[in-house]
């Protein structure tokens, strides 16, 4: 019999009433369509897997892990927990999974450190003696034990965000819930919270991050799936995003002096895949597209020196659905 599913999401839907004040009402008294969130999504993630969901903001990825974690219900569809329906077992689903997110404003400031995950011990009926073995254990494995009696308000970001991993592991959760959890956070604070997820989920722990930071989602999960406009588009394993980024590059040049038949060169430089053109007519515009990640800029930048072309502004663009488009483009699978 195949093992259970961490996570199990069926056709789900999630649309949300058009709210309006009383006089938008009275002029308008046709209610307004709802807003569709979430159209047909269909999600399995496996026991001990990272998977990361991302999506530019309002792409639907902070509503379908507030599903999951039963904060709010879907319109339509199923979504299980360890094999728990997350509306007719809410409770028990509660126990199993924990959410969490970035610039979490849930602790006390004038609290300190410690006397805030003891409250949240309480409210999952853990007390005492266990309450302090297991605060001191979760801090410790987050390296935050120096500043468990500090007044929180003093905290960095950084320490802030290692504070709301260990709230939400007090409870020993087997489904892990981060919702951009490195938000505020500097790289260097960053890496630390990506190792600490790591290790959670080679302890068994499933994680579902919810972030618009692909190399962040490449550097943590073990895939990535890409959420637009309400539906799943893309299943990719993160290593070969990871690859594709390095190799599928795109850069944006403003120029002075290019006509056409120079960009038409351009295309056939090694390493270029596609130069798009535009004429404004005092400057030129170039959408250059690479399949050798950053080695191409020396031969594109030195065959516009030799053509006489002055190169105003240079800059990499690169966004999560070029990068998924060019990876399809290149015949990386996006189903799996």
């Amino acid at each position: 019999m195949p093992a259970r599913a961490a996570v199990e999401v069926r056709g789900l839907v999630k649309a949300f009433r058009s709210h309006r004040g009383f006089w938008q009402s009275v002029r308008r008294p046709r209610r307004e369509p709802d807003k569709l969130v979430l159209d047909g999504i269909d999600l399995s993630v496996e026991p001990g897997e990272v998977v990361g969901i991302i999506g530019e903001n309002g792409a639907g990825k902070s509503t379908l892990l507030k599903i999951v974690a039963t904060i709010i219900t879907p319109t339509a569809g199923s979504v299980a927990v360890h094999g728990l329906d997350t509306v007719r077992h809410g409770d028990k689903v509660r126990a199993l999974c924990t959410y969490t997110f970035g610039d979490d404003r849930s602790f006390y400031w004038r609290l300190t450190g410690r006397q805030n995950l003891t409250f949240f011990a309480a409210i999952n009926d853990l007390h005492g003696a266990d309450a302090r073995d297991r605060i001191a254990e979760v801090a410790e494995s987050l390296h935050i034990t120096r500043n468990l009696d500090e007044p929180f308000r003093f905290y960095s970001a950084g320490i802030r965000q290692r504070f709301a991993l260990a709230r939400a592991l007090i409870t020993r959760p087997r489904v892990l819930l981060l919702d951009e959890p490195t938000r505020s956070v500097d790289r260097t604070e960053a890496a630390q919270i990506w190792k600490h997820v790591r290790a959670m989920a080679e302890e068994g722990v499933t994680v579902l991050l919810a972030t618009h930071n692909l190399a962040e989602a490449a550097t943590l999960c073990d895939r990535v799936l890409l959420l637009r406009n309400g539906r799943l588009t893309a299943n990719v394993a993160a290593h070969e995003i990871d690859l594709a980024e390095r190799e599928l590059r795109s850069y944006s040049l403003r120029v002075a002096g290019c006509p056409p038949e120079v960009a038409q060169r351009l295309r056939h430089l090694p390493g270029i895949r596609d130069v798009a053109y535009e004429d404004t007519g005092v400057e030129q515009y170039l959408e250059v597209h690479s399949s050798t990640g950053d080695l191409v800029l020396a031969g594109l930048l030195g065959a516009l020196a030799e053509a006489d072309v002055e190169v105003h502004a240079l800059e990499r663009t690169q966004s999560i659905d070029d990068l998924f488009g060019e990876m399809a483009r290149e015949g990386v699978a996006l189903d799996r």
